[in-house]
C-alpha cells in the first residue's frame, strides 16, 4: 500500500498532485494514475518525488501495512508501534482507484 504513504506525505508536506506532478517533471494525470497504483512509479521517479517532498525514499515507501493507523483510522494500543494518521479522504481515493481497476479488468475479461 505504497500508495497511501505516498499520498500521506504529499498531503502533509503541503503538495497538490499538480504542484508535486509538476516539480517532478510529470503530468498531473500520470502523478495520479500512479498513486492509485494504474502506472509504476520508476526508480528514477521515487528520487525526484523524495527530493522534493525532502523524505528519504525508504520512509516513503515503507510497507503501509506493517504501520499503525492513529485516532481518525483505527488506534491499536497493544504495542508500542510507529504510527501514522491518515484521513479519511485518502482511504476513500484508494478506494475508488481500485473499483476503476476493477472496472476495468473486468471490461477486458469480457472482451476476451
Amino acid at each position: 500500500m505504497i500508495q497511501i504513504k505516498l499520498i500521506s506525505v504529499r498531503k502533509t508536506k503541503g503538495y497538490t498532485q499538480e504542484k508535486l506532478a509538476k516539480q517532478i517533471g510529470v503530468e498531473q494525470t500520470t502523478l495520479s494514475r500512479k498513486e492509485k497504483g494504474l502506472s509504476p512509479i520508476s526508480d528514477d521517479e521515487w528520487r525526484r518525488i523524495s527530493s522534493v517532498l525532502e523524505v528519504p525514499i525508504e520512509d516513503i515507501k515503507e510497507d503501509i501495512d506493517n504501520l499503525k493507523f492513529q485516532d481518525s483510522v483505527l488506534q491499536n494500543q497493544s504495542d508500542d508501534s510507529q504510527y501514522i494518521t491518515i484521513p479519511k479522504n485518502v482511504f476513500e481515493e484508494l478506494l475508488k482507484s481500485k473499483d476503476q481497476q476493477i472496472s476495468l479488468l473486468k471490461n477486458m475479461l469480457e472482451k476476451n
